[in-house]
């Protein structure tokens, strides 16, 4: 199973430098991507930022989130939740042993480990520190 994280799943939606790497990458799982409801609201708040700071107009945005909501029902996205904590769990664990090293934000190490919580084999994201902490605790990451 593949995680994308908010950095690749945005840049899928919004016209960035990194649009196409994005969708190249989303493009590798034959199966949904899994998401969490973090990784949601952070695509749907991001999208509503561009408007805030000028670059969409409302329902472009509100055209994009509807995209997203619809791509989750036709199943390109299975989302999950932390329904029992065990995220929070592992993520307080993996800060204790890495963020003093790699200099990661709280967010970013919840991610990783909603990956490890689900057994994801690869983890997209174009953050450099997260990647590195995905890298330390063995998941895989962006294989283009």
């Amino acid at each position: 199973m593949i995680y994308a994280d908010t950095s690749v799943l945005v840049s899928s939606y919004l016209n960035e430098a990194r649009t196409e790497e994005s969708i190249g990458l989303l493009s590798l799982s034959s199966e949904p991507i899994l998401i969490s409801r973090l990784i949601h609201l952070e695509v749907v708040n991001a999208i509503n930022l561009q408007v805030f700071w000028r670059k969409y107009e409302k329902y472009q945005a509100r055209a994009l989130i509807l995209r997203f909501d619809l791509e989750i029902q036709q199943g390109c996205y299975v989302m999950m939740d932390d329904a029992d904590g065990q995220v929070w769990e592992k993520a307080e664990e993996l800060s204790s042993y890495h963020s003093a090293v790699l200099g990661n934000r709280s967010l970013d190490v919840w991610h990783v480990a909603f990956a490890l919580c689900y057994d994801v084999n690869v983890f997209l994201t174009f953050d450099e520190k997260q990647k590195s902490l995905a890298n330390a605790v063995g998941l895989k990451t962006n294989p283009l």
